[in-house]
């Protein structure tokens, strides 16, 4: 199941460097599709399209290894690449598609899509329409797409994988339709409410570019593309963005030592990485009172099973919420009294005064264990869940 996040990246992915000339998306498979980006990388060292798809196609690869050793070597190589681009000034939509691959990687995905029950004739269809989008054969992935949705027609992710494909031919009303034909059956259609978002932003339909980008958030909160479209939205209306990218680290203990696991990517010089760290050293704490943390940037080779268990150890969400509760405001405390505000200090300071920390900690400070009971949450606060992306966004500037 977890290639599905593999798969859904990738296709984000292709989208977000689609105007750029270089294709991440081949016919072909195997060694020469890496022969191919391999060739990209040779002639364009810093291109950051080729080094994300290069990424992501070995990280896909280290899953698929049978032994130990095969998996990291193949994981190193794809993590060196998604640091490159994040070293090298890639734009903003480089930066959080390579986010989201990271959290892949590194175990960090929150849950993965539940597929609805369909007829194998509709999967069957979906596998040929994949591959034909794949080799830039949109008319006829389009064709199968159709026969997939006819033969399953309450699977919401084929309405959009259908919408997208009429997108990327540039038929923007067909488009349109189909992908509200599948948020309509899934309000939280993670990629649905994106493309639907960045097919009104290019039809200069702001505000229903910014609803659908709140969704696509709300959706899936450690969702960094849906954030920094977001981001690019409140550029464009003269607001202000507050966010800072989520660096929550993860905690678990090896017999008595508590092991701090911070995502890919962070850099601890950041301003913001005192609060991440000091975060989790307040979670390792609690749970060993005068241990001596350890701290690691990724999941390391021996935690990598730990937090694959973590995803499945059921640990409800109101313990958990409160617990984070508690040590937001510890840490916040600390960070006031060491004089080390940041725009991230300064954001949740504002969600603990407006009363909106529990929606902070989902939308800013969202960990993955806090996931198993978020899709009720969800649906009892949604409307809170959107008002408070407000909250990160200062005033219109004065013109």
């Amino acid at each position: 199941m977890r290639r599905i996040w593999f798969v859904l990246v990738f296709c984000l992915f292709a989208s977000a460097c689609a105007p750029t000339g270089f294709s991440s998306r081949q016919a072909s498979t195997g060694d020469a599709l890496l022969d191919s980006y391999n060739a990209a990388i040779a002639a364009e060292p810093n291109n950051p399209d080729a080094r994300g798809a290069r990424c992501l196609y070995l990280a896909e690869m280290a899953e698929q290894q049978r032994t130990k050793a095969e998996w990291q070597a193949l994981r190193a190589r794809a993590i060196v690449d998604c640091d490159h681009v994040l070293k090298n000034g890639a734009d903003g939509r480089h930066t959080a598609i390579i986010l989201d691959m990271l959290r892949v990687i590194d175990w960090r995905m929150t849950w993965v899509p539940k597929k609805e029950p369909c007829p194998e004739n509709a999967r069957t269809a979906e596998s040929t329409a994949y591959k034909a989008f794949m080799a830039h054969k949109y008319s006829e992935a389009v064709g199968q797409y159709k026969v997939a949705v006819d033969a399953c027609p309450n699977d919401p992710s084929l309405w959009v994988q259908y919408g997208h494909t009429y997108m990327m031919m540039g038929d923007l009303k067909s488009a349109e339709t189909y992908m509200l034909e599948g948020v309509k059956r899934n309000r939280w259609e993670r990629s649905g409410n994106f493309f639907l978002s960045d097919l009104y932003r290019g039809q200069g339909k702001l505000d229903l570019a910014y609803k659908h980008a709140a969704l696509a958030v709300v959706s899936d909160p450690t969702y960094e593309f849906g954030w920094e479209q977001l981001r690019e939205l409140a550029k464009a209306r003269g607001r202000e963005w507050r966010r800072t990218v989520n660096r929550r680290g993860v905690v678990v203990i090896k017999e008595t030592t508590p092991l701090i696991s911070l995502p890919l990517g962070t850099v601890l010089e950041a301003p913001e990485s005192g609060f991440w760290v000091g975060l989790a050293l307040s979670e390792a704490f609690a749970s060993r009172p005068g241990s001596k943390p350890q701290v690691f940037l990724g999941i390391g080779d021996d935690i990598a099973a730990t937090l694959r268990g973590l995803r499945q150890s059921g640990r409800t969400f109101p313990s958990q919420l409160k617990d984070d509760r508690e040590r937001v405001k510890i840490t916040l405390d600390v960070e006031r009294e060491q004089k080390k505000a940041s725009v991230l200090t300064e954001v949740m300071q504002e969600a603990v005064d407006k009363g909106y920390l529990d929606e902070a900690i989902f939308l800013s400070l969202f960990e993955f264990r806090l996931a198993t009971d978020y899709v009720e949450y969800r649906e009892k606060n949604a409307e809170r869940l959107l008002d408070y992306i407000a909250t990160i966004l200062a005033p219109p500037q004065r013109l």
